[in-house]
């Protein structure tokens, strides 16, 4: 589908009906501002934002992050196991290390488990034997 032709007051108006949506109009004599601070870098200045924006904020709860993960990066991937638990313990360790294609591709080519050292019982554990 493309978005191009569909104006931003639209695209926004349907952003506003769901549910893990919030839409804050923001700035300048207006009811809401916003701060935002750069993390993960020497500069942790805040963002300079216009006078006037529109913020939309996205809840990514445990549902959304799951959905995120299987239909990005997982969609080059098949799951080995049935168990959802794992499945759900597994998207949650990508989306919470930001693991990228690349880092799972680099994880999975470089490393396996070496069965011929690894404890039986914890082996049964994590197989659910």
């Amino acid at each position: 589908m493309d978005l191009k032709n569909i104006s931003t007051e639209d695209l926004i108006n349907e952003l506003k009906d769901r549910k893990e949506v919030d839409v804050y109009v923001s700035g300048l004599y207006r009811k809401f501002e916003a701060q935002i601070k750069k993390k993960y870098t020497n500069n942790r200045e805040f963002v300079k934002l216009p006078d006037f924006y529109t913020l939309i904020v996205i809840d990514e709860d445990e549902k959304v992050r799951k959905i995120h993960v299987e239909d990005g990066i997982m969609r080059r991937f098949r799951f080995v196991t049935d168990d959802e638990s794992k499945k759900d313990k597994f998207n949650e360790l990508v989306y919470s290390k930001n693991l990228s294609r690349d880092d799972l591709v680099l994880i999975l080519t470089t490393i396996n488990l070496n069965l011929d050292i690894f404890p039986q019982g914890l082996l049964e554990k994590y197989l659910g034997s």
